[in-house]
């Protein structure tokens, strides 16, 4: 195995870390920690609240979700398992790119809205495009990403090593 191909399988592991530790991080605040918003919002602590949340999160779930993913998987591109085939990385990026830009142009506006004030509207709005730009899409690429770890195990099933 040379340096190359062991770097890619050493890439495809920290990908696949990455992407389903940010994953799990990102079902509990999208369909846990939003919807209980319901609950805080009306209250008088919900502007402090908020503004105390949002750092927290990105240091926890944005980070990890937005950055590392996007360097191992564009690194995937160049660096992957011989088996795993190149447009398994540029599906998986692009459907990544689909989810940061949402962020970026829908759900952050909404975000640093909700900083100045709760509003039931705007909750669900983020809800509603959360789960149709940002969960589906997370779990579209999860299954292409399982597929990518099926072809890898089963090439590793299939490859005899001499024992010495």
């Amino acid at each position: 195995m040379n340096a190359k191909s062991s770097f890619g399988n050493w890439n495809f592991i920290a990908f696949l870390i990455i992407t389903f530790y940010t994953m799990g991080a990102g079902f509990v605040e999208s369909l846990v920690n939003y919807p209980l918003w319901h609950i805080v919002g009306p209250s008088e602590v919900w502007t402090a609240y908020h503004i105390a949340l949002g750092p927290k999160i990105i240091a926890v779930l944005a980070i990890p979700a937005l950055l590392l993913q996007l360097i191992t998987n564009v690194l995937l591109l160049f660096f992957r398992p011989v088996i795993l085939p190149k447009w398994t990385a540029w599906i998986t990026l692009i459907i990544l790119l689909v989810a940061l830009v949402s962020t970026a142009i829908i759900q952050l506006p909404i975000q640093a809205t909700l900083d100045s004030g709760y509003t039931r509207e705007l909750v669900d709005y983020l809800i509603d495009t959360d789960l149709y730009l940002r969960i589906w899409m997370t779990v579209l690429r999860a299954v292409i990403i399982v597929y990518m770890l099926l072809l890898v195990v089963r090439r590793g099933t299939q490859t005899t090593y001499a024992i010495a």
